[in-house]
């Protein structure tokens, strides 16, 4: 949608408080982005979170049975597992860093910076708000 605005000669300017990395990303899109003075940029990357329940279960009697294909499968791992296996946790990085490159690119591109730049903003997020202003992200 932004885009298609901005492709029709739209100016589009997004503003808010407080940009994490995933508003960051969709306001990277447009023209410019505009946070108000003492907001923040919380701009930390990407993360996931597992809750493991095999303990909590059997805590009240209840165990789960399943049957993974590969160990790669992790679907009912939160219910037969307390923690993540190496296997789900190499996919887990590998699908969060691909996510994670392709948000860098897509900001890079969109607000003109250097793949580098983004990284750095991302590494040492989050500034205080007069900071952001200073480092070249709006």
């Amino acid at each position: 949608l932004v885009l298609e605005l901005r492709s029709k000669g739209k100016r589009v300017v997004f503003f808010a408080h407080h940009y994490n990395t995933a508003m960051y990303y969709l306001a990277s899109a447009g023209d410019q982005i505009v946070m108000q003075p003492g907001g923040t940029l919380d701009t930390l990357g990407l993360s996931r979170r597992v809750t493991y329940f095999r303990d909590a279960l059997a805590a009240v009697g209840l165990q789960v049975d399943a049957v993974a294909i590969s160990p790669y499968k992790s679907f009912a791992d939160p219910f037969t597992a307390k923690d993540m296996t190496p296997e789900v946790r190499a996919q887990t990085e590998w699908l969060l860093d691909s996510t994670y490159d392709i948000l860098v690119e897509g900001i890079a591109r969109a607000r003109g910076m250097a793949s580098e730049a983004v990284r750095a903003m991302v590494d040492n997020a989050p500034p205080p708000g007069p900071r952001s202003a200073r480092t070249g992200v709006s």
